[in-house]
């Protein structure tokens, strides 16, 4: 995913238990969840698992 979005946004992993500070600032309501932020905002949040093609037309 990383690879494909490429030069049009980063993609982080973050482990929770390892940045509980993250944890509650964003306060993950499930597993997994992707934040999108757009210009160091957060722009929205999906939980659970989700396709691909979602995620990428998140970033277009």
């Amino acid at each position: 995913m990383a690879d494909r979005v490429q030069g049009q946004a980063v993609v982080y992993q973050v482990d929770v238990d390892k940045s509980p500070d993250l944890a509650q600032t964003y306060a993950p309501n499930g597993f997994p969840s992707f934040a999108l932020f757009v210009n160091g905002q957060l722009a929205e949040t999906l939980v659970g698992e989700q396709t691909e093609e979602r995620l990428l037309a998140l970033v277009a």
